[in-house]
């Protein structure tokens, strides 16, 4: 029998784009942590198992470029797709260095492109 696809940790500081995210990822079956800032991303990965990461750029207290460094310090094997409106190609660059897997401009992608980014490296829910 195959694993469960683990919690999935959205870092984003925008309160109405993480709530559109949320809705539609635990609309499609998935299990949600949420940061707001790289700080408090780093401490609930510190204490959570996730299949994921969604991971904005900028942010308060800890930008989304100084979480990839930290992850990548401490050989960090959780997929990682940075989830940004940054359009300029030396961070999409910058950040894939760092040990993303992927690099999406939000403004370009629907929720459930989103969506199905996710379920190529979580897999799909179990049904509930």
């Amino acid at each position: 029998m195959p694993d469960k696809p683990k919690k999935i940790l959205i870092v984003e500081d925008n309160p109405s784009l993480m709530k559109a995210e949320i809705f539609a990822l635990k609309n499609a079956g998935y299990k949600v942590d949420t940061a707001t800032d790289g700080k408090m991303a780093m401490e609930q990965i510190a204490i959570n198992e996730y299949g994921l990461i969604l991971l904005d750029l900028v942010m308060p207290n800890k930008t989304g470029f100084e979480v990839l460094q930290s992850l990548k310090e401490i050989e960090n094997t959780i997929p990682i797709i940075v989830f940004s409106n940054m359009l300029e190609e030396i961070s999409r660059e910058e950040a894939l260095k760092l040990g993303a897997r992927e690099y999406v401009v939000k403004s370009t992608i629907s929720l459930d492109e989103m969506v199905e980014k996710v379920r190529k490296y979580v897999g799909t829910p179990p049904a509930p």
